[in-house]
C-alpha cells in the first residue's frame, strides 16, 4: 500500500483554493468528494461545527471539530487513512497470514505519513490565508473547466468502481468454480477408490465362485457315476425281485395245494376210519349228539333269510359245521332234497366249502368247519379278533372269483350263487377263502352270471371301505384304515374294477379275476422292493 501527497506549489495552492471555494459555494443538492486510495471520500459539515468525512458506503471515516488545531487535523487524516487501510486489509484474503506482522513492519511508515500530513495541512492553511488576503476569484471559464474535469473524474471513478465490482464478482465466481471443481475432484477420487475396491472384491468373489463351480462340477461328475451305478444296481435288483416274486408265487401256490391236500387227506382218513364215503347220510341221533341236543352255546350264526342255523359240532372226533334247513318250500319234497344235496356233495374246489354229508330228518347238511369264521365277521363286527391287510383282501377277492368261476362252468348248466356277500365267504385258519351257501336256495328269473359279477363288484367295494353301505362316502374316507396303508394306485384300480363290475353287463368272473391277478402281481413286486 502507498500514499502520495501534493507538494506545496502555486498551482497546487490554486487547485486547493478552488476545491475549498467549490465546497463552500456548491448548492445543497450537490456533494463534493475526492478519491483517496481508490475510495470516494465525502466532506460534510454538521450543525455542531463538526466536519465529518464519509466513504461511498456512508461509513464515517474521520471527524474534526477544531479547525485551528493542527494536531487534531493530523489525527483526523491519519484515522481516515488507517480506517481505509484496515478495510482494504480485511477485504484481502491473503492478508490474514500477514496481519499479525503489520504493526511492526509499518510503524515507521505511519510516523512518516503523519509528519507528511501535518506539513501538508500547514501548507493548506497558508494557502487559505493567502486566498483570504488577496480575495481573488476564479474566472467562470476556469470553473467550467474544473467542473468538466470533476465530472470526467467522477465518471472514470464510477467506471472503475463497476470494473472493480465486476472483477470481484468474476473472482468470486472463479473461486467458487475452483472450489466446486476441487470438491468434484475429491468426490470422483473417492468414487474411483470405491470402484477399484469393489472391483477387487468382485474379482475375489469371482475367483471363489469359480472354485465353487469347479467343486460342483467334480461333484456332478461323481454323482453321475453314482447314478449310473445305482441304475445298474436297481436294474439288477428288479430282475432279482421278479425272480423272487415268481418263486414266492410258486411257493404260495404249493402251500395252498399242500393245505388243500392236507384237508382232503383228513377227510379221507375220516372216511376210511369210519367206513363211510366222503359224502354220506347221517342219522338223527348222530346229529343230536354232535350238537349236544342243539345247544344254543354251539350255535355259530344265522343263515340266509333267517330260516337256517349253523351249529358247531364234533363227529368221529372231527369238528364240523352242521347247517340246519328249516324246511324251505324247495326242500319240502324228500326226493328233491336228496337230489340237491347229492349234486352239491359231488362238487369239490379249493375255494368252495366241502359238503361232508346230510341228514334227511331233521333236514341238515354237514359242512367243512372254517376256523376263522366269515369275512363279514372280520369286516363289519365291532369286536374284531384281527384285521385283514389290503393285500390279503385282494387275495381273498381272487379266491372268491376262482370259486365262482368254477360254479359258473358247471355242467350241464352253471350254478348261480345269487347271494355272494361277506357272510357267505368263510376263512380257514390260514385265511384261505371258501364260498358257502351255493345251490341251496332258489334263484329268481333275474338271477344269472351277471348277478354274481355285480355281487363281486359290491364285495370289492366292501373290501375297500369295510362298510356294508359305502354309497355317498367321501373319497378321503373311502379306504378302510384297518387294512393298513393302501397304495393309492392299487385302491384306485380296485375301485375302478368294482364300479365296472357293478355297471357293465359284459364283465365276466374270469375277466374280473384276471384283472385282480394283474393288480396283485404288479404291486407285489412294489411291496417286495420296499421290503428290500
Amino acid at each position: 500500500m502507498a500514499f502520495s501527497f501534493m507538494k506545496a506549489s502555486l498551482k497546487q495552492k490554486d487547485a486547493m483554493n478552488a476545491m475549498l471555494y467549490v465546497h463552500k459555494q456548491k448548492p445543497g443538492f450537490c456533494e463534493l468528494f475526492f478519491v483517496c486510495e481508490g475510495i470516494q471520500v465525502f466532506l460534510r459539515e454538521k450543525d455542531n461545527d463538526e466536519t465529518v468525512m464519509e466513504d461511498d458506503n456512508g461509513v464515517t471515516v474521520a471527524r474534526m471539530k477544531d479547525n485551528n488545531n493542527n494536531k487534531s487535523v493530523a489525527k483526523w487524516c491519519l484515522e481516515g487513512l488507517i480506517f481505509s487501510n484496515s478495510r482494504s486489509i480485511d477485504s484481502d484474503p491473503t492478508s490474514s497470514s500477514s496481519s499479525s506482522e503489520f504493526p511492526l513492519i509499518n510503524q515507521n511508515l505511519w510516523e512518516f505519513y503523519l509528519r507528511e500530513i501535518e506539513n501538508y495541512y500547514q501548507e493548506l492553511l497558508s494557502l487559505n490565508l493567502e486566498e483570504e488576503n488577496h480575495n481573488s476569484d476564479f474566472p467562470p471559464t476556469q470553473y467550467e473547466s474544473l467542473r468538466e474535469e470533476l465530472n470526467e473524474a467522477y465518471n472514470r471513478i464510477q467506471t472503475k468502481r463497476k470494473e472493480a465490482k465486476q472483477n470481484i464478482e468474476r473472482h468470486e465466481k472463479a473461486e467458487w468454480a475452483i472450489w466446486f471443481c476441487n470438491r468434484r475432484e475429491e468426490e470422483l477420487e473417492n468414487r474411483i477408490k470405491e470402484e477399484v475396491a469393489a472391483r477387487e472384491e468382485l474379482k475375489k468373489e469371482l475367483e471363489r465362485k469359480k472354485e465353487e463351480v469347479d467343486e460342483i462340477s467334480v461333484e456332478v461328475e461323481e454323482t453321475k457315476k453314482m447314478v449310473i451305478q445305482v441304475s445298474e444296481t436297481e436294474r439288477q435288483q428288479r430282475k432279482v425281485i421278479e425272480v423272487k416274486t415268481q418263486i414266492l408265487g410258486e411257493i404260495e401256490e404249493l402251500r395252498r395245494q399242500r393245505i388243500m391236500g392236507r384237508s382232503r387227506r383228513v377227510v379221507a382218513e375220516a372216511v376210511n376210519n369210519n367206513g363211510c364215503c366222503v359224502f354220506r347220510e347221517y342219522r338223527e341221533e348222530e346229529i343230536v349228539v354232535a350238537t349236544h341236543s342243539f345247544w344254543d352255546e354251539l350255535r355259530m350264526k344265522g343263515g340266509f333269510g333267517g330260516w337256517s342255523n349253523v351249529y358247531k359240532g364234533r363227529i368221529n372226533g372231527y369238528t364240523v359245521a352242521i347247517k340246519m334247513l328249516n324246511s324251505p318250500p324247495a326242500f319240502s319234497q324228500l326226493h328233491y332234497f336228496l337230489a340237491k344235496v347229492k349234486i352239491l356233495g359231488s362238487i369239490r374246489h379249493p375255494h368252495l366249502v366241502d359238503m361232508l354229508g346230510f341228514c334227511s330228518e331233521p333236514k341238515c347238511i354237514i359242512l367243512e368247519y372254517m376256523d376263522s369264521g366269515s369275512l363279514g365277521d372280520i369286516l363289519h363286527c365291532r369286536l374284531r379278533r384281527w384285521s385283514l391287510l389290503w393285500h390279503d383282501r385282494i387275495r381273498i377277492a381272487i379266491e372268491v372269483c376262482s370259486g365262482l368261476g368254477f360254479l359258473h362252468e358247471s355242467q350241464p348248466r352253471p350254478i348261480i350263487h345269487c347271494h355272494i356277500d361277506p357272510s357267505n365267504i368263510l376263512l380257514d385258519h390260514n385265511l384261505v377263502a371258501k364260498i358257502t351257501g351255493f345251490g341251496l336256495h332258489g334263484c329268481g328269473e333275474e338271477c344269472n352270471v351277471g348277478s354274481d359279477v355285480k355281487a363281486v363288484g359290491v364285495l370289492l367295494m366292501q373290501l375297500l371301505t369295510g362298510k356294508r353301505n359305502f354309497l355317498g362316502m367321501v373319497r378321503e374316507d373311502i379306504l378302510d384304515g384297518s387294512g393298513g396303508k393302501w397304495p393309492l394306485d392299487v385302491a384306485k384300480e380296485v375301485e375302478d374294477l368294482a364300479k365296472r363290475s357293478m355297471s357293465n353287463e359284459d364283465m365276466s368272473i374270469a375277466r374280473v379275476m384276471e384283472e385282480l391277478n394283474e393288480i396283485r402281481r404288479k404291486h407285489d413286486s412294489i411291496a417286495w422292493t420296499r421290503i428290500d
